[in-house]
């Protein structure tokens, strides 16, 4: 259990984080609630926390200079910084100082809780990290290459490894299967450790793949039961010899980087595998996206014919009927945007070349890569168009917002539809409109609610749901901010 203090110089903000806390997040207990940087560092001196949730823009100590002090005294406590200013140089200033993460107002429900969910479970890594058996790390260092299984294993005739995967890391159910596996079992010996996030399993005794496969599939039901979906596993036979181990583990690593590549949620062994790789060698990423295709619609500023073409290749791409390989996939495609750049280069143009090389190697989904891929491909089409006084990509986000306003929408969102980075997009909607997404998003909101005041039969809640917002009070906090009047005032005027 969390234990959390918040930080902010308007009550009404505290409230409304204390109200979303205890909604959503019954389990956390809110410590303390001030209203300056100093009433936090008194109760910090006095009270055991875990987390701060502090404003960026305060009285006399501001939220960054807060995360620093608290930082370098309470090294322990996590720090969230809110703040109303969608500015880089606050969110830079804010993790370089230590801060955990940094959210904008208004920020959604779901945003903070998902923080605070990864606060939890790095606290509970620390714990696990400290509380780990001598023997887990004998394992581990097996399983990294850092020692030599020992002699004795020759006399095993046959060693058996499973991993296990899933779409978010729950330490809980993973520890208490490695409590079940830690005994010796009549038919089947067993070892187990967590390891890089991946739950590894050792069996040192003769199985059939299949009695495996259905061993599996039942912990894989284990885990569904336990509200985690995305469950990969990987199950590989091999015999002894001083680093088996870690080869083993590098095998199953890659077929689980495989199946989440292509968002496969199965048990897997490595007959299957290379199969479902065998099919794929047909063909190449050339067939559906070429650098000198790209480069010649680059260079024509044709918007509307490279648009199609990423959109129509790309998407056959993505619904092939096999699967494809991430390592190829990703050299094929590097090996394409290393020609653009060499022809951008050699046509002496001017042009910002993103730096996309290692987010492409980083990228775990084939879904995410095509998008990533079309957005660095439309950036350099920007860099090369007309300037204009309103640039397409802000005229389809202006569209967007307008369309889809009463949705949970973000710049995230936004930003995929134009094919666009979220920071460049910020700071161009900025530059085009003169305010920020955050503050254009609440006007046309605020816009859309004035025409539903206009039914007396509407609540204000009613009303704040229609428009998008996930919280009256905030709602009607934002409404005044802009018409300098409550949503129930402006009500009785009409």
């Amino acid at each position: 259990m969390l234990k959390i203090m918040l930080v902010d110089d308007e009550k009404s903000v505290l409230n409304g984080l204390a109200y979303i806390l205890k909604k959503h997040c019954s389990e956390y207990e809110i410590m303390s609630m001030v209203q300056s940087a100093g009433e936090a560092l008194q109760v910090l001196a006095l009270t055991e926390l875990d987390v701060v949730i502090t404003d960026v823009m305060m009285h006399e100590m501001n939220g960054i200079e807060l995360t620093k002090k608290i930082k370098n005294d309470y090294p322990h406590i996590s720090v969230i910084v809110l703040s109303g200013y969608d500015d880089y140089e606050y969110v830079r200033n804010a993790l370089k100082n230590g801060a955990f993460d940094y959210l904008l107002k208004p920020c959604r429900y779901q945003a903070i809780i998902e923080v605070l969910k990864n606060i939890e479970k790095e606290h509970f890594e620390l714990q696990s990290e400290n509380k780990k058996s001598k023997h887990g790390k004998i394992l581990e260092r097996l399983l990294n290459g850092q020692q030599e299984l020992s002699s004795k294993w020759t006399t095993e005739t046959s060693i058996h490894m499973a991993v296990i995967s899933a779409n978010k890391y729950v330490d809980k159910i993973f520890e208490k299967f490695y409590q079940e596996l830690e005994y010796v079992h009549d038919t089947q010996r067993m070892d187990a450790v967590v390891f890089e996030n991946l739950f590894v399993m050792i069996l040192h005794n003769p199985v059939s793949v299949e009695v495996m496969k259905k061993k599996l599939y039942k912990y894989q039901q284990r885990f569904c039961s336990n509200g985690v979906s995305s469950i990969r596993m990987v199950f590989h036979s091999f015999n002894y010899y001083p680093k088996c181990l870690m080869d083993a583990y590098k095998n199953c690593k890659r077929i689980i980087e495989f199946m989440e590549f292509n968002e496969l949620t199965c048990v897997m062994d490595d007959k299957s595998y290379t199969k479902m790789i065998e099919k794929q060698k047909s063909i190449s990423i050339t067939s559906y996206f070429t650098g000198n295709e790209v480069t010649r619609m680059l260079l024509g500023y044709d918007d509307s014919k490279l648009l199609d073409y990423l959109e129509r290749n790309l998407n056959q791409l993505y619904h092939l009927d096999f699967y494809l390989d991430p390592i190829r996939l990703k050299r094929e495609i590097i090996w394409e945007i290393a020609y653009i750049e060499k022809e951008i280069k050699q046509h002496k143009l001017e042009a910002e070349l993103p730096d996309v090389i290692e987010e492409f190697k980083k990228i775990k989904t084939l879904r995410h890569l095509l998008n990533l891929l079309k957005r660095y491909a439309m950036s350099l089409y920007i860099q090369f168009q007309n300037k204009e006084d309103s640039p397409h990509y802000i005229r389809a986000s202006i569209k967007y917002i307008e369309l889809h306003y009463m949705e949970d929408i973000t710049l995230q969102k936004v930003a995929e539809t134009v094919y666009l980075n979220p920071w460049y997009l910020s700071s161009q909607f900025k530059k085009y409109t003169s305010k920020s997404f955050s503050e254009f998003l609440n006007q046309v909101r605020i816009r859309a609610a004035k025409e539903l005041l206009r039914h007396k039969d509407l609540k204000v809640y009613q009303i704040s749901e229609m428009v998008g917002f996930q919280d009256a009070a905030y709602f009607s906090t934002v409404f005044k901010h802009i018409e300098q009047i409550s949503p129930k005032e402006f009500q009785k005027t009409i």
